[in-house]
């Protein structure tokens, strides 16, 4: 069933590019009902393109059964539900060789013969503290996830995006700097916002005893430390690792801020650079530059996934 599966969902893809060019039909193309009635596979497809093209939806459906009935004899029979469901049952001769190669290929049998190349992007956690159970919870389900993709073929990359630049950055090496001079019995005072968890004098101890000035540098070396530390205890290894400061370093940034003007996706209004982010449906436009010349978050990550997108992956993933 599973090289049924691929035929299938290629002769649909293949359906939508001749009947209907560029159009892109968003995954997936297959769902396993709950109900046996409904079929072996069932799909949505024709609603789908139906709602790009503004045709009946039924129509478009009955053209795929007959498209299908022709070109596989394994299928036993199509049902067409209004408004446009195709339910695709499999003869029983079909099912028995499915499962005559799942007994003889055993865990060979769930290998893709279309392989990708996939960037798993997960936990990312800010540098300015430990990982918590939430993050410990991401970065389990990401891993498995990663796992699974391998499982069939897939080779993935395990990515963690470190944010080490801009104001949490600011407060955290503040944060520290206000701990060494506690430590060494000086007043202090710790910033508003700042952070007042017991690790930050863990880190406030080593600056003093390694004689550390960078404190923005070595806050965020020690916290990734710790990071790394929990992810191998958790037996999870990334295979990259992705720095927020690198890509400004680099001009990646305003390269992609220059990306985005030449396209008239972003302008200035208030001072302020904006990206028109309500041309794609978001309920208001963003900030890419503050009235004072600072970027936002939203701007390196809009560099961050133009970097991925430009390595050329067949598939990108954030969790």
């Amino acid at each position: 069933m599973k090289d049924l599966y691929q035929r299938i969902s290629q002769e649909l893809e293949d359906f939508v590019k001749n009947e209907y060019g560029s159009l892109t039909i968003p995954p997936p193309l297959w769902e396993i009902p709950n109900r046996a009635e409904f079929g072996d596979f069932s799909s949505m497809i024709a609603l789908k393109i139906a709602a790009q093209v503004k045709q009946d939806p039924f129509t478009i459906a009955v053209s795929i059964k007959n498209k299908l009935e022709k070109k596989f004899p394994s299928i036993k029979k199509i049902d067409i539900l209004k408004p446009g469901f195709v339910n695709i049952f499999f003869s029983q001769e079909a099912l028995i060789d499915s499962l005559n190669k799942l007994i003889k290929e055993k865990e060979n049998f769930f290998t893709s013969k279309k392989k990708r190349k996939v960037l798993l992007e997960f936990v990312s956690a800010n540098p300015t503290g430990p990982l918590s159970i939430a993050h410990g919870r991401q970065a389990v389900i990401g891993d498995v996830i990663a796992n699974v993709l391998e499982f069939f073929g897939n080779k993935v990359v395990r990515e963690y995006y470190i944010n080490d630049e801009g104001r949490q950055i600011d407060l955290l090496a503040s944060s520290v700097a206000e701990r060494m001079k506690e430590i060494k019995k000086k007043e202090f005072r710790m910033p508003e916002g700042g952070y007042l968890g017991e690790y930050i004098k863990d880190i406030a101890n080593a600056a003093i005893k390694k004689g550390r000035k960078d404190l923005r540098k070595f806050s965020v070396s020690f916290l990734l430390s710790c990071i790394k530390d929990d992810l191998k205890k958790l037996g999870l290894t990334f295979e990259s690792w992705v720095s927020q400061r690198t890509l400004i370093e680099q001009g990646k940034v305003e390269g992609s801020i220059k990306y985005l003007r030449t396209r008239k996706l972003a302008y200035t209004r208030d001072k302020a650079l904006w990206f028109a982010s309500s041309k794609f449906g978001d309920d208001k436009d963003r900030v890419l530059k503050k009235q004072d010349g600072t970027l936002t978050y939203f701007a390196s990550d809009i560099a961050y996934h133009k970097n991925k997108i430009g390595r050329g992956f067949d598939k990108l993933i954030n969790l």
